[in-house]
């Protein structure tokens, strides 16, 4: 769902916000040569994309297991909240330490990193809820 809002999302706002694209840019202008040469395979920013969103998504089932949470709408709102946090920290280092940076719209990029988490958080509890438990 948050790879779909992504592109929606693009789609309406003329701006072109690829993750995966990201991190293969990421990997590409690194100084270490195995990087670079792991960003010229442009699946792989899909493939690291995918896994930590899998990754996250596991973080979630875990909380829920652990702390005896419900799935619910509030806390996939919480959680989408906490990712916002963590995507936008993490886009920010990425993004700002490899040089050249990026020639995106980086107020547009976090804006719509929070809203992508939001859908993602909501996603996710909800195929909990429904799904799983």
């Amino acid at each position: 769902m948050m790879t779909i809002f992504s592109f929606i999302y693009s789609y309406i706002t003329n701006y072109s916000f690829n993750e995966p694209n990201l991190l293969n840019y990421v990997l590409v202008t690194s100084e270490f040569l195995f990087l670079r040469r792991l960003g010229e395979q442009q699946i792989i920013g899909w493939i690291f994309h995918y896994l930590i969103g899998i990754a996250f998504a596991y973080l979630y089932y875990k909380g829920i297991d652990i702390y005896d949470f419900d799935s619910t709408l509030p806390n996939g709102v919480l959680y989408g909240i906490i990712l916002s946090v963590l995507g936008i920290s993490g886009w920010a280092c990425l993004l700002f330490k490899n040089f050249p940076i990026p020639d995106i719209y980086f107020k547009g990029f976090f804006f719509h990193l929070i809203l992508a988490h939001l859908v993602y958080g909501l996603s996710i509890a909800v195929c909990f809820e429904f799904l799983f438990f």
